[in-house]
């Protein structure tokens, strides 16, 4: 009994282990790359960018690249 107590309490760790490098993967991802927001007006806003943080209604995406392929076109420079 002892034994197999100890086999799963060191399963649960490993599977703890994983989950938690798997976490903080994503978390990194997320700030390493940037988040864009698509507007309703079909405006992809990349953060930083003039509009960003006023732009209330969006879909997100990771990469510009992601929300071109949706639809949406980057800002236009007058």
């Amino acid at each position: 009994m002892i034994a197999k107590r100890v086999k799963s309490n060191f399963w649960y760790g490993v599977v703890g282990a994983v989950v938690s490098a798997l976490l903080v993967t994503l978390i990194f991802e997320l700030y390493l790359y940037p988040i864009v927001k698509l507007s309703q007006t079909g405006v992809c806003h990349v953060r930083g960018s003039t509009h960003y943080y006023q732009t209330e209604r969006y879909t997100m995406y990771v990469t510009l690249d992601s929300c071109i392929e949706a639809g949406g076109r980057r800002i236009s420079k007058r």
